[in-house]
Parts: C-alpha cells; structure tokens; sequence
C-alpha cells in the first residue's frame, strides 16, 4: 500500500457543570463528535481544526482583540451605509464574536485553526440592511480566500429576495453558505434568505436532540445543529464569556464542520459539504 501522511486526533477536556457534561456550556462541541443518540463524555475529539480554511462570518463585526482569535483574524470589510468609517473587528452587539467563536473559536469553536474573516453589516443600532447584507455577501465572492465557507446568523428577512440572489451568487461561484433557519417557531420558508438553492439552512436543537423551542422548522431546513445555551465570547470584553442560543448559534457550528472538512478535502465543492 501507498505511504500516506497521518495525523494525531486532539481532543479537548469539557467543563464538569451543573452536575453532567450535557449541562456544560460546550456541551454542543460534546455532541457534534459523535453520531447517533446523544452521548456525553465530556471529550471534544477532533481530527482536523481548520487550517488553512477561511471562515466569513457576514454579521455584527468580530470584536479584534478577544484571545479567541489570536493570530487568526484574516481580512474583513463593514458595510453600513449610514455610518462613517464602520470597523470590520468591532462588534457593538456582541452577536458576530459570539457566532465567529463557535464556528472557529480557540476554546468555544470547531474549526480552531481556521482563518476567521469579519464581514460587518450591522451597525448594532437599528439591525442590518438588506443592501448592506448583499454588499457583504458580494464583497466575500469578489475577495474570497479558498478554501471557504461563508456564514450568515440573521433571519427573519421576509422581504428581501436580494439576499436570496446574494446567496445563490456565492453558491454559483462554489462558495458554501451556512445561514441561520430564524427564531421566530415558524416555518422557515417565510424567510426569503433561506430560498436560496443549495444552502445550507441550519435549525437549533437541545442537549437532548429535540427542536429548540424558538427555532424555524419545515422543508427549507438543511440541517438542525445544537443551538440552546451554548458557551461563546463576549463580545463587550477580550477574555470573557457568554451562554446563547438560537439558530445563530447553530448555524455556525455547522460551518465550523465544514472549514474543519476543509482542512481535509480542500478541493471539496460547495455540493458536497
């Protein structure tokens, strides 16, 4: 046979809470290294950590400075149109560090050798755009660093076809794309986002494999991924952090999967991620 290169399996010790592992706060990276009915160890056992795989996260910014990214904040943009000057690695809300760290964070994330790229399109005020939203999905088409994964943790976008059309771009030019189903305990067709052919449409589930109460359901869904109270930074310090839930959460974990895939199948096209 061929000599082939291996390499070592790394696992990651969870944090004892509360009583059990399934009630610790990274109970999802617990849960996603492993198939069938949940089981937790309190081991997060991974083979591939991302390197040299490029993670977009099109959100509220990255925060810069949190040591959950350490070495590893590649390029951004910021697209709000009403705001002067707008920075990629801030984040006003906290939501984009919470999703960036779970889809490549150090501690909190899958992909912990990824290549995080922040794509800012909420000014943290008044949301984000749908403009502002297409700028940033077609900025990461024009500048995107292969391989690659994009996510997007915003929903509830019932008018904006745009974002659709945004979506679709990236999938034509091989880009996969990971977007959060919603929160609103809806069918998730009613967001014109999750229309776009060949996404991956990502829901939220609990430590005991049932739906999230809030999460999005239905036919447009791809995927259902751990979503309820899940351990990421804080986007309002450099070494804290929070408990969140929802799709959002979910869907970057998904992606996290997929840069990790990336690692390993770097010529993988967006159909099969």
């Amino acid at each position: 046979e061929p000599v082939r290169l291996t390499y070592p399996a790394v696992t990651q010790v969870l944090p004892f809470e509360n009583g059990r592992y399934m009630y610790s706060g990274l109970w999802n990276l617990d849960r996603v290294d492993e198939f069938g009915t949940p089981s937790f160890n309190g081991m997060f056992s991974f083979d591939y950590s991302g390197s040299g795989s490029h993670v977009y996260i099109v959100d509220s910014g990255v925060r810069g400075g949190h040591v959950e990214f350490t070495g590893r904040l590649g390029n951004g943009a910021a697209f709000i149109k009403w705001s002067t000057n707008p920075g990629p690695t801030i984040d006003a809300i906290g939501h984009g560090t919470a999703v960036a760290s779970v889809a490549a964070g150090t501690t909190y994330g899958v992909a912990k050798g990824a290549t995080i790229h922040p794509v800012r399109i909420d000014d943290g005020e008044a949301g984000a755009y749908c403009d502002d939203i297409v700028a940033g999905l077609n900025w990461v088409r024009a500048n995107v660093q292969r391989p690659a994964v994009v996510n997007l943790s915003y929903g509830s976008i019932p008018n904006c076809f745009s974002v659709r059309d945004a979506i679709d771009g990236l999938l034509n030019a091989d880009i996969q794309v990971f977007k959060a189903a919603g929160n609103d305990a809806d069918s998730a067709w009613k967001d014109r986002g999750n229309r776009a052919a060949r996404s991956v449409i990502v829901g939220a589930t609990t430590a005991i494999d049932t739906r999230a109460y809030s999460s999005n359901y239905g036919t447009t869904l791809t995927l259902f991924a751990p979503g309820e109270f899940v351990r990421a930074a804080s986007g309002f310090s450099n070494v804290d952090s929070v408990l969140v839930s929802g799709t959002s959460v979910a869907a970057p974990l998904a992606a996290g999967v997929a840069a990790a895939a990336l690692q390993h199948y770097p010529l993988a096209s967006a159909l099969t991620l």
